[in-house]
């Protein structure tokens, strides 16, 4: 291997412990048991530049699949963090705001989970993308048609959902070491 080339799979760790936290985060105000603050600051750093520094050293290991999704998960995510810190808090009305950007964001999602079956992955990791269109697609609906229990059942997913990153995040970095 060249000195300048990183190791087959080392980012995918950091992508998926990166996206486990924010989206447990995120999942944990859903449910209501914590505030949007610990999601905005960990979707800023974790979910965003996390994501966004495991997508850039995934392209460099030609991944594209890793780059492409860690990328735009992490764009994402700093984005929506960003939303929450600077105009969540002077928005009058921000359920058309969220709503629509939560079904835009479903929709990316989903075709990254379509995505996952042609890319080399294990099914677990296909479970995860299908399990992150699920939280964002039931958290759109909670907003869209103005059901607030769905909110608790997208946290609930959500939280699901972490756990699968963190324990895909666990066995490539095992089998890596």
């Amino acid at each position: 291997m060249s000195s300048n080339q990183a190791p087959k799979n080392w980012m995918v760790p950091v992508g998926l412990f990166s996206l486990g936290v924010s989206i447990f985060l995120l999942s944990g105000f859903l449910y209501g048991a914590i505030s949007i603050a610990p999601f905005t600051a960990f979707g800023l750093i974790a979910g965003g530049a996390g994501l966004l520094i495991a997508g850039y050293w995934a392209f460099r290991a030609d991944n594209i699949f890793g780059g492409v999704s860690f990328s735009t998960i992490g764009a994402l995510f700093a984005a929506g963090a960003f939303y929450a810190w600077i105009f969540l808090p002077n928005s009058k009305n921000p359920d058309p705001d969220i709503s629509w950007t939560l079904l835009a964001v479903s929709i990316v999602v989903l075709f990254l989970t379509i995505a996952s079956f042609k890319a080399n992955l294990p099914n677990v990791a296909r479970m995860l993308w299908g399990l992150l269109f699920l939280t964002f697609f039931v958290d759109w609906s909670s907003i869209a048609f103005h059901v607030q229990s769905l909110d608790k059942v997208a946290g609930v997913i959500g939280i699901i959902t972490a756990i699968f990153a963190w324990l895909g995040a666990l066995n490539v970095l095992r089998a890596e070491l």
